[in-house]
C-alpha cells in the first residue's frame, strides 16, 4: 500500500500596497502602479474621506475589481492585481520584513 505523500511549499512572494482613502496621493499612486484608476467617491457618498481605486481586469475590459480604504491590492507573479480584504490579507500573507 502507498502512503500519501505530504509536500509543503513556499508561498511566492507578491508585491502589496495598501490604500488609505485619506491619503489621496498614495490612492493615485497605487493606480499608476497597477494601471487602475483612482476614483474619488466623497461626493456620492457624503462622505470626505472615501476614495476607492478601480483596477481594470486586463483579460476582460468589461470587469474590475474595486479596493476600499484599508484594502490591500496584490501584484501576482504573473503580472495580474487582485484586491484583498485587511482580513482576507492577513490570513493569506505575511511580510518578508517588518516595516
Amino acid at each position: 500500500m502507498n502512503a500519501a505523500r505530504l509536500f509543503k511549499f513556499r508561498p511566492i512572494t507578491v508585491e502589496a500596497r495598501h490604500v488609505n482613502a485619506a491619503d489621496w496621493d498614495s490612492v493615485e499612486e497605487i493606480a499608476a502602479w497597477c494601471g487602475g484608476e483612482a476614483l474619488d467617491i466623497a461626493d456620492y457618498l457624503d462622505d470626505p474621506g472615501s476614495a476607492v481605486l478601480f483596477i481594470l481586469d486586463e483579460e476582460d475590459e468589461s470587469v474590475g475589481s474595486y479596493a476600499d480604504d484599508g484594502d490591500w491590492v496584490v501584484k501576482n507573479p504573473g503580472g495580474s492585481f487582485d484586491v484583498y480584504s485587511p482580513e482576507a490579507f492577513a490570513a493569506t500573507f505575511a511580510p518578508l520584513v517588518e516595516l
